[in-house]
């Protein structure tokens, strides 16, 4: 292992044990969450398609967190799904929501780097029907590396879908945080601190006023506003690298999943999203993180 990646996957790891991302006050609230709506659906219309198509296989999420995707997914397709994350806190709340929602025997949650993926768990590549990741290769030290080494795990006719913040679409919302950033990761002075990140929590509560959870809004605020390591990508960028893993882009939510004869056009259409964000997250007062996902296939031998 670098130094470098050490060093990032260790400040991450320890980011998350403090307050996992996505995470709710309660298993129980968790759970219902996932009763009441199928979020994939309604956020990623491809991503249903794909996983209608997996029923009964095997699935695996890079990165999951407190299991909302995991969960959601085996729920509501049938499927049989492994979540990995290196966030121990986060897997036993995925458990427990598992649990709750009558899903051990189709879910499992295993603590492993995405960079050595398999080595201890057992995961085989060229094994999953759909690996899913979102929000989480921008965390890495190396975006790209990130990416290399979770795509051989998508079988032959399988799925990656992958979700990243958009170097044109995020830079409005970050900006709106930066001179609060600035001085937090300035000072080692806990009360000073405290101060500004409350301030900077209240004016993200603006933002997400949809969201009365105090606990959730935390953690989606620690998550978008300080988090320690984070990069920004474009959809030229990230189609060129899934080209030459050999996988085809399906879809993006750049152009809200509509079919497309030339991706290229997209490349400079995608410039606009700074305009988009600014629009919604200044002038609007409303959340837009600046985040894209692609779904790719991989294809069949």
């Amino acid at each position: 292992m670098s130094l470098e990646r050490q060093r990032v996957t260790e400040t991450v790891s320890r980011f998350y044990r403090e307050l996992p991302f996505n995470y709710e006050h309660t298993v129980e609230q968790a759970a219902q969450t996932i009763r009441e709506q199928n979020q994939i659906a309604s956020a990623y219309p491809p991503l249903d398609e794909a996983l209608k198509q997996a029923k009964a296989e095997a699935i695996l999420d890079v990165g999951s967190g407190a299991g909302w995707f995991i969960n959601t997914a085996a729920y509501y397709y049938g499927v049989t799904a492994t979540g990995v994350d290196v966030c121990e806190p986060a897997l036993t709340r995925a458990s427990a929501v598992a649990e709750q929602l009558g899903l051990a025997l189709r879910t499992q949650f295993v603590c492993e780097d995405l960079f050595a993926l398999g080595q201890r768990s057992g995961i085989r590549p060229g094994a999953f029907a759909l690996v899913n990741s979102l929000g989480v290769l921008h965390h890495t030290h190396h975006c790209r590396q990130a990416l290399e080494h979770i795509a051989p795990f998508v079988a032959p006719g399988g799925f990656l879908h992958l979700g990243l913040y958009h170097a044109y679409g995020r830079r409005p919302f970050l900006e709106l945080f930066e001179e609060d950033v600035r001085a937090w990761r300035a000072t080692d002075d806990g009360v000073r601190r405290q101060v500004i990140e409350e301030r900077a929590f209240q004016r993200y509560r603006i933002l997400q006023a949809s969201i009365t959870d105090e606990v959730l809004l935390r953690s989606w605020f620690r998550d978008q506003v300080l988090h320690p390591q984070e990069s920004q990508h474009t959809f030229h960028e990230v189609y060129g690298w899934l080209t030459a893993l050999g996988l085809t882009c399906r879809a993006t939510s750049l152009n809200r999943f509509q079919a497309v004869s030339d991706w290229s056009s997209l490349f400079e259409e995608e410039k606009r999203w700074y305009a988009v964000s600014y629009q919604r997250n200044v002038r609007e007062r409303t959340y837009f993180p600046g985040f894209f996902v692609v779904l790719a296939q991989r294809p069949l031998r």
